[in-house]
């Protein structure tokens, strides 16, 4: 299942559960959450929470990826195995970029547990020397684009990547009950990942071995994120409740 459509089902049983009436199976009033903070090291966010039962809620999230984050991500891959001689390549491959999360959770007390599908959309980019750093030792052959006879600019660079994971939080309300302290740990792994490059001129971008030389980088890239890509995470969230009762 790609992630627009498990986004879009999973917004459906929000809208369906919304429509179920006023309060939950349990009695306990249905509440709306307004969210601000930080998964680290994934993104700076805001996030909306629909708490309908007792046990049950689901959270949407939109947030922006950029440094130093992007640097902490390689650090996060290094400490599963990445090479570091291709670190500083990967690096220039993203800095910044717009993450967005579906988080359905289990609830029981303040505690919570929750299944994590996140997908990431970064840019950046990178130059002619640090792209054939990150093939080096490549099994298939690859062009030698040094030999054009032009000089090429850096290809821009956009990836794609889709995580899953899960996550585990408590919540601590503050002296003014409609505030609340969110932290959370959370583990993800990229499952899926898709890279596009272009020197974003059209002729460049259209010759042989050009396209062949794309390819090429984006199954080097593929198969680092698939294989590194494990990210623990840190979060800390502020969540405001509408309507709730201050003392």
């Amino acid at each position: 299942m790609t992630m627009h459509k498990a986004t879009g089902l999973y917004l459906l049983w929000l809208l369906a559960a919304y429509l179920v009436g006023p309060e939950s199976a349990s009695g306990q009033q249905k509440s709306h959450q307004i969210m601000a903070g930080t998964q680290f090291p994934v993104h700076w966010g805001l996030g909306y929470q629909y708490n309908h039962h007792k046990h049950f809620s689901g959270r949407v999230q939109v947030g922006l990826l950029t440094a130093p984050y992007d640097k902490f991500i390689i650090y996060s891959m290094e400490a599963f195995g990445f090479d570091q001689k291709y670190s500083k390549a990967l690096d220039q491959s993203f800095k910044l970029g717009i993450v967005g999360t579906v988080n359905p959770q289990y609830r029981f007390g303040n505690n919570y547990l929750g299944v994590q599908g996140q997908m990431a959309y970064l840019r950046g980019s990178i130059s002619l020397e640090e792209a054939a750093q990150l093939l080096l030792d490549s099994k298939v052959p690859v062009p030698d684009l040094s030999q054009l006879p032009i000089i090429l600019p850096d290809f821009s660079t956009r990836s794609n990547l889709f995580l899953l994971g899960i996550t585990y939080g408590k919540e601590f309300t503050l002296s003014d009950p409609r505030f609340a302290l969110r932290p959370e740990i959370g583990f993800t792994k990229i499952i899926a990942a898709r890279n596009h490059f272009s020197i974003d001129i059209d002729v460049l971008d259209q010759l042989p071995p050009v396209k062949v030389y794309y390819h090429n980088l984006d199954e080097r890239l593929k198969s680092y994120y698939l294989t590194y890509g494990y990210i623990p995470s840190i979060s800390l969230y502020l969540v405001y409740t509408p309507g709730k009762k201050s003392l």
